[in-house]
């Protein structure tokens, strides 16, 4: 099973939401893609994102400030496409 990506969220400047996070370094030659899941509903509803194992990082633009955003980030292998454990966070955008 693969090892889930440790993830780092922060608000930008420009109104956005950055994620990033390195790949699981005992793993990296298994990784075959990153997959996200957010929420502003508490997982009634949930927007997902799929990216290529290169990719480390992504950005969502127009949130809604004071909104919670919560989000799963899961790594998958190559073999079997079996995912890991989510990092999950949660971060309440404040405008600046």
């Amino acid at each position: 099973k693969p090892i889930k990506p440790r993830v780092v969220a922060r608000c930008l400047k420009n109104g956005g939401i950055e994620l990033s996070w390195e790949s699981p370094m005992a793993q990296l030659k298994n990784i075959d893609r990153y997959m996200i899941h957010f929420t502003t509903d508490n997982w009634v509803t949930l927007t997902q994102i799929c990216l290529h194992r290169d990719v480390h990082r992504y950005e969502i633009n127009h949130v809604q400030e004071g909104a919670v955003y919560r989000f799963r980030i899961f790594s998958f292998n190559k073999l079997d496409s079996v995912q890991s454990e989510p990092e999950e966070l949660e971060l309440t955008f404040l405008a600046r």
